[in-house]
C-alpha cells in the first residue's frame, strides 16, 4: 500500500514570476500541471519530490471564497526537512531571499526560514548526522 501523502497549496498573483524565484534557490517546476482540475497550477519540486503547489490568486480567491479578504503569505509556514543539499539550500536562500532566521550552526538541528516573494514563510530544517 502506498504512503499516505499530502500537498500544500499556495495561492500566488503571478505562478511564473514565484517558480523563477524557486529555482534561484535551487528548486524546479512544473510550468503548468496537466489536468483541466489543476489548470492555474504548478508544482514545486526537489528532485523528484513535490514540495508544494502554487495555485493562481485568482482561481484559489473563486474556489475558496471565504479567504477572498485576507492576504497572501499570511496565514501559512511550509516547513520542508530532509534535503540533501540543505548547505546549498541554505547559502541561497541567504543570497536571494528575505531571511528571518538562520541557525545553521547548531550540530544537532539546523533550520532556515525565509520570506518567499509572496510573503510565505518557507523552514528548511536539518538534522545532521
Amino acid at each position: 500500500m502506498p504512503e499516505p501523502s499530502a500537498h500544500v497549496i499556495l495561492a500566488v498573483p503571478d505562478i511564473a514570476a514565484t517558480l523563477s524565484a524557486y529555482e534561484q534557490l535551487g528548486f524546479t517546476g512544473t510550468p503548468s500541471l496537466v489536468t483541466e482540475a489543476t489548470e492555474g497550477m504548478a508544482a514545486v519540486r526537489h528532485g523528484t519530490t513535490t514540495l508544494f503547489v502554487l495555485q493562481s490568486e485568482d482561481a484559489f480567491r473563486q474556489q475558496n471564497p471565504h479567504h477572498a479578504s485576507q492576504p497572501l503569505g499570511a496565514t501559512a509556514i511550509v516547513s520542508i526537512t530532509g534535503l540533501a543539499d540543505f548547505d546549498a539550500v541554505a547559502d541561497r536562500a541567504r543570497r536571494h531571499a528575505d531571511v528571518r532566521t538562520d541557525y545553521t550552526d547548531d550540530p544537532a538541528y539546523r533550520v532556515i526560514i525565509f520570506r518567499d516573494v509572496n510573503g510565505y514563510l518557507i523552514a528548511i530544517s536539518d538534522t545532521p548526522t
